[in-house]
């Protein structure tokens, strides 16, 4: 079962997304906008952050949270993006938990890659009475093209000193965060190595 700290709804209807963004990108702004153009809501954010370290975290976790939490402050001045929330798993009761009572979801937005893995949770009919979440609350996917822009291939641009591709990878608003962010990677990289 859930572990659900408030079961009333939250006062303001929002949307949400869950991700790691490492770091965040031009991908993950196409969600926050195909959601607000969905029903004209916020977003809230939820970026995950595991507690257990893996070897591969030197190039594909090079961003601490406070940078993290940084990097989405900057975007969420030129992109409708409510608040974040730092969680350790994307488990749904964590995330209402962190929502509620200020907050209540009505679309959770993500990519083709990851509908799965949520629809399990969303879909789940004990959970969503559990939880008292609106007939209406929804998974909403945002499908995957070829020319999707990773957060992977922003990496190499910061790796390749490609200032360029970065800009045109991410949001304006965190163009002038290229150095830090190149400085750390190549400094995660290095401890990796």
């Amino acid at each position: 079962g859930l572990k659900i700290k408030h079961k009333e709804k939250g006062a303001k209807e929002v949307n949400m997304f869950v991700g790691r963004f490492q770091p965040f990108t031009l991908g993950h702004v196409k969600v926050v906008e195909h959601l607000h153009k969905q029903n004209g809501l916020p977003t809230v954010i939820f970026l995950v952050k595991a507690k257990a370290k893996k070897k591969e975290d030197g190039f594909k976790r090079p961003f601490d949270e406070t940078m993290q939490v940084n990097m989405i402050k900057q975007v969420m001045k030129e992109y409708p993006i409510e608040t974040v929330y730092v969680i350790d798993t994307a488990a749904i009761d964590k995330m209402f938990n962190a929502m509620r009572p200020k907050y209540e979801p009505v679309l959770w937005g993500t990519g083709s890659d990851r509908l799965k893995t949520y629809s399990y949770q969303v879909d789940n009919p004990k959970y969503r009475k559990e939880l008292g979440v609106d007939d209406s609350f929804r998974l909403e996917e945002i499908p995957r093209t070829d020319d999707n822009i990773s957060a992977t291939k922003v990496r190499n641009a910061l790796l390749d000193g490609d200032e360029k591709t970065y800009q045109k990878m991410t949001p304006k608003s965190m163009h002038k965060m290229y150095k830090l962010l190149k400085q750390t990677i190549e400094e995660s990289v290095e401890l990796q190595e």
